[in-house]
């Protein structure tokens, strides 16, 4: 009111003094200026007042101005009396200007007041949600509570400009309440001092579940203000639940010296803290009750563990008494019996974790599937696959002469010769240079050349070196079946053969390579003679033609799915279930190489105390990567997902035990992210994991459904370590 009163008398004033101003300057060059003049001068100040302080102030300058412009300009000068229409007319037409022109000032000033104070409640709005979104990643991010809460109380202080801000929590019993943080208090009360229930602010806002606000401390009389229970004087304040699914945490308050009056998006705000608060909290609850799960299970584990044990070692027991009564009564011939099982059982084993490699999962650019079916139960093939740093693959098949144990031995032996090439070939290159596949069969020959000519035996075999860089095969073909190629390009099949000896034909042997391009969607195939010399009851060979016809007409399947399609079709040519000779496939897809942009890996302990490492692991990578860093809602997304996959792999893997290790490595392309965790525990079938019950009637399932919701691409495999492997691919936004 004070202010409206000092614009007007400003008005005022400057309306007699304009209108005087006017009077003083026109009055002698009267003569000179014609009424038209004089009149349109007066109308301006009229005008000016009338715009700058309203509708009276211009009313009293056109008052004065009809007035002035009568006494000193029209005839009948040095009088008052208004006597003609025209000057009525006049009269009127300066009192309805500034009417007009005060009221539309008026209302003008008022949209700008009102758009002033709309723009800085909507910058208030904004600032709050900041704030709000800043105290909810902080909340993510940390365990501690009362770090969090620290936080909270000295964020809001600072965008509320208050004087005091606390968290009061509800002790058990629900009769005291502890100031938990807080700041703007004496040294010594945040963690110790306490308040009651029943007749504080705290409680009373407990009590009604909703926002308190106090404008005047002295009118209170629901309740006694913190501060003043707490010796400090207040004079607004306003306190609002914090609340989880138990029941209320206690309360958020703050409170001023000077009074005021807490705006609806100022409340609004002190809730959404509360309600971010009272969401961390609960989180914190729930994982310290997950981790007391998680150690009774571990409990109840090693319990059933130890009544297994003894119970296992009772009927350890029992049947070894009973094996030894049956082994006496069975005599020589069980023995041997038994022995030669046991021989072959050793050559299965050989042949399966010394002859065949597991094929590569993750080579940039190439899809790689093998199979092989043994004519017996152990035979001779065997295949190689060496992964370089160069983007390349060599992927050594071979076939040794015979079957049976002595032939898998001899196909380990001829294994480890090419792979002690390999290895003394790259530490004698002085630059890093890999060795020509030619240089390395070569070595490996005079190594076992001897040894199978002594035995009269012989090994056929491919070595190919596949560089997806280049996009070039480099071929050695020691009088093996040669390659298969399938152009993506026009559908053609190829068999690509060397004129190279079989390994053990003779010393000396000169091996030479070919080389032979590729492109992408383009598909390889490298077999053994078991496919191509298969029979039908009419003794006729399955042949290259039928091989190519097959591999034409599945060449657009997966690798895995192709050999399988030519296992099916030489079983169904042959219409027998056993082979005259060993069948051994690898098909190898070519695809677009992706640009690797950034990697990194590290080793973590299968402890769940480990589970923040690993998820901070997430974190830096995904936003340290070349150019732009992966959304922050990815980011949350992946690290989520790695969570539950290394926890399912500490309590279902490894069944708790914190002492083995979980190796995680972070790739990222141009257009997605890859994290992948190896580990030696038990594997995961996917397809047998049951989908999770949303009505809450089973527990379990959960982990696997949050994975699958949390990524874009989920697969699980062995890696050619033999590690089992969790690989998680995030999309990255264009």
């Amino acid at each position: 009111m004070a202010s409206i009163l000092q614009s007007r008398i400003a008005g005022y004033l400057w309306a007699v003094l304009g209108i005087a101003a006017v009077t003083a300057i026109c009055a002698p060059l009267h003569e000179h200026l014609t009424d038209t003049t004089v009149a349109l001068a007066f109308l301006l100040v009229v005008l000016f007042v009338a715009m700058r302080w309203g509708v009276w102030p211009g009313r009293i300058a056109a008052a004065l101005g009809v007035l002035c412009f009568h006494f000193f300009f029209l005839p009948r000068i040095d009088t008052l009396a208004i006597s003609g229409p025209q000057e009525w007319v006049a009269l009127a037409a300066f009192f309805i200007t500034a009417s007009t022109v005060g009221h539309l000032s008026t209302r003008e000033r008022k949209r700008a007041a009102e758009a002033e104070a709309g723009r800085k409640a909507a910058r208030l709005l904004a600032r709050l949600q900041a704030v709000v979104a800043e105290l909810g990643q902080m909340a993510l991010r940390s365990e501690e509570v009362g770090k969090v809460l620290e936080e909270a109380v000295a964020l809001v202080a600072r965008t509320l400009n208050v004087d005091y801000c606390n968290v009061m929590e509800l002790l058990p019993g629900g009769e005291e309440l502890i100031l938990r943080a807080g700041v703007g208090w004496k040294e010594g009360l945040v963690g110790r001092v306490t308040v009651k229930t029943r007749d504080s602010q705290p409680g009373f806002v407990i009590r009604s579940d909703r926002p308190v606000i106090v404008e005047d401390a002295a009118m209170e009389t629901r309740f006694v203000l913190l501060p003043r229970l707490l010796g400090e004087d207040v004079a607004s304040a306003m306190s609002v639940v914090i609340s989880t699914s138990d029941g209320p945490y206690g309360a958020l308050g703050v409170h001023s010296r000077l009074r005021r009056m807490f705006t609806g998006d100022e409340v609004h705000f002190l809730q959404a803290v509360a309600n971010v608060l009272g969401t961390m909290i609960e989180r914190r609850r729930a994982q310290e009750a997950l981790q007391k799960s998680a150690d009774e299970i571990r409990t109840l584990n090693a319990e059933l563990e130890q009544r297994v044990t003894a119970r296992t070692a009772e009927l350890q027991a029992a049947n070894k008494l009973k094996d030894e009564l049956i082994l006496r009564e069975r005599g020589a011939t069980a023995e041997l019996e038994a022995a030669r099982e046991r021989e072959v059982e050793i050559g299965f084993r050989i042949q399966q974790n010394l002859l065949l490699d597991q094929p590569p999962a993750d080579v940039p650019g190439l899809r790689v599937a093998a199979l092989t079916v043994p004519s017996q139960r152990i035979d001779g093939d065997f295949y190689i696959f060496i992964r370089h740093q160069n983007q390349s693959l060599d992927v050594i098949v071979g076939d040794v002469m015979g079957k049976g144990i002595p032939a898998a031995l001899l196909g380990a032996a001829t294994k480890s010769h090419f792979l002690k090439a390999l290895s003394d070939l790259m530490a004698l290159s002085k630059d890093g240079k890999l060795p020509e596949p030619r240089e390395v069969a070569m070595l490996a020959h005079a190594g076992v050349v001897r040894h199978l000519i002594e035995l009269d035996s012989f090994v056929t075999l491919c070595y190919a070196r596949l560089n997806v860089s280049t996009r070039s095969l480099e071929l050695v073909d020691c009088g093996h079946t040669g390659i298969l190629q399938m152009h993506h390009s026009t559908g053609l099949c190829q068999v690509w053969h060397g004129d190279n000896l079989p390994m053990g034909v003779r010393e000396g042997e000169i091996y030479d390579q070919i080389s032979i391009p590729f492109e992408p969607g383009d598909l390889l195939l490298l077999y053994s003679d078991g496919i191509t010399e298969a029979r039908n009851p009419a003794r006729e060979l399955f042949g290259v033609e039928r091989l190519q016809e097959c591999v034409r007409s599945n060449g657009h399947l997966e690798p895995a799915a192709l050999v399988e399609a030519i296992r099916k079709a030489i079983f169904a040519f042959s219409k027998s279930d056993r082979l005259a000779d060993d069948l051994t496939s690898v098909a190898i897809r070519v695809e677009e190489t992706k640009l690797l942009l950034a990697r990194n890996e590290t080793e973590i302990q299968s402890d769940l105390k480990q589970l923040r490492r690993a998820r901070q692991f997430v974190r830096a990578f995904c936003h340290s990567l070349p150019g732009s860093p992966l959304h922050e809602d990815s980011t949350s997304a992946l690290e989520l997902a790695v969570n539950e996959a290394a926890s399912n792999i500490m309590k279902h893997a490894y069944h708790g035990r914190t002492d083995q290790g979980i190796h995680l490595d972070a790739e990222a392309f141009s257009g997605h992210v890859v994290i992948r965790l190896r580990h030696l525990g038990d594997p995961f079938d996917p397809s047998a994991a049951p989908p999770p019950v949303l009505d809450g009637s089973r527990q379990s399932g959960f982990g696997a459904y949050i994975i699958t919701q949390s990524v874009d691409e989920v697969r699980y495999y062995r890696d050619e370590r033999g590690r089992n492997c969790i690989a998680l691919t995030k999309l990255r936004n264009p």
